[in-house]
């Protein structure tokens, strides 16, 4: 079911969003209401400095134990495949497989600003990270970078040291009273990152340091070009493993005064 969601997100990815809040919609009405961690502290939804400490405590509970707020492990955030589409400097399309992503429950809330219009809310989270980490089974089918074939599979690291982003969270208020609750419709992230390493595992060592190194040469140019389709990616956690199930589990009246 999942590799087959994480297929069809690629197609049509506002559908499959929308099936995933259903569905754990629908779960969390017939399992019943959750209760916040008591440190947890409600903020009016307008309240920015109150949000930006109810959110870092928020990522200090994932880090511990994710499951009071029935989001799986994100330590690591883990994918089962994914595509990260060419641009148009790396040319080709860089196909995942057994995806996982350390380190971004470790980051620190630096800025929160929120608004509500017409019953939508919008938040735009501010973080800083000094390293997260991707970590993945990859294959580059026909590839070419700056002119050198670099077609190949096997495993791969990605640092992100320096991580600085926005994460944009969109939703609805809808029902009322006890029924009351936010649909997220949209997770947007930006991010920048001082230094952006790769390390490469396939089965010739040499081909290893050789890729890492031209990669990284050219760090600045990769970077500028992919950093919106990665940003897509980690938008699309965030929201699949963290956002949405939280939202869904706990009602409007318990998250926000």
């Amino acid at each position: 079911f999942v590799a087959l969601m994480l297929v069809m997100y690629e197609r049509y990815p506002i559908m499959v969003q929308q099936v995933l809040t259903v569905l754990t919609f629908t779960l969390f009405f017939c399992t019943g209401n959750s209760q916040l961690p008591s440190d947890v502290q409600k903020c009016s939804i307008t309240d920015d400095d109150c949000l930006k400490t109810t959110i870092q405590t928020v990522l200090r509970h994932l880090q511990n134990d994710p499951s009071v707020f029935h989001v799986a492990s994100v330590q690591p955030m883990r994918l089962s495949q994914g595509v990260v589409p060419a641009g148009q400097v790396w040319t080709f399309d860089q196909y995942y497989h057994d995806v996982e992503m350390y380190n971004h429950a470790m980051s620190t809330v630096t800025h929160v600003e929120s608004s509500i219009t017409n019953n939508t809310l919008t938040f735009a989270i501010n973080i800083s990270n000094p390293d997260v980490v991707f970590k993945t089974d990859y294959e580059y089918k026909n590839a070419f970078f700056d002119g050198f074939n670099v077609t190949s599979k096997g495993k791969v690291i990605h640092h992100h040291e320096g991580y600085v982003g926005v994460v944009q969270i969109t939703g609805d208020i809808e029902g009322e009273g006890d029924t009351k609750h936010v649909t997220i419709t949209d997770v947007a992230v930006s991010f920048v990152t001082s230094k952006l390493t790769f390390d490469y595992n396939t089965a010739d060592p040499q081909f290893d340091a050789w890729l890492g190194k031209l990669f990284a040469d050219n760090m600045e140019s990769i970077f500028n070009d992919m950093k919106g389709a990665y940003g897509d990616f980690y938008a699309y956690a965030y929201n699949t493993i963290i956002i949405t199930p939280i939202f869904t589990t706990f009602s409007y009246n318990d998250l926000f005064l």
